[in-house]
């Protein structure tokens, strides 16, 4: 247990480091805010989480991390920022340059 409570630490501080670096708190990354802003963000995190702990938490945990009830959710907006970073989309890239770093870090 030991092991995956490291990586939930070390997810909830990457989550938290993308917070910092949009300048807005956790809790807004966690409302239900539909705003597209907000739902961005919230996707890049998403996206950061699993790929980098896809075999270390549940995807029911990551979604947690962010805000989402349960795993399907978080599949859901994992797979539109994969969508969108994948063409490119300006919105999106202008949430995810500034902290892609965080994947590989």
């Amino acid at each position: 247990m030991k092991v995956f409570d490291e990586h939930i630490t070390a997810a909830e501080n990457i989550a938290q480091e993308c917070c910092n670096i949009w300048q807005i708190p956790m809790q807004q990354l966690r409302r239900k805010s539909r705003h597209k802003m907000i739902v961005c963000k919230r996707q890049v995190v998403s996206f950061i989480l699993k790929n980098k702990f896809n075999r270390d938490i549940t995807l029911k945990g990551m979604g947690l991390i962010v805000g989402y009830k349960d795993h399907s959710d978080f599949i859901r907006a994992y797979k539109r920022a994969e969508e969108l970073i994948s063409v490119k989309d300006d919105t999106m890239m202008n949430f995810y340059n500034p902290v892609k770093h965080l994947l590989h870090d």
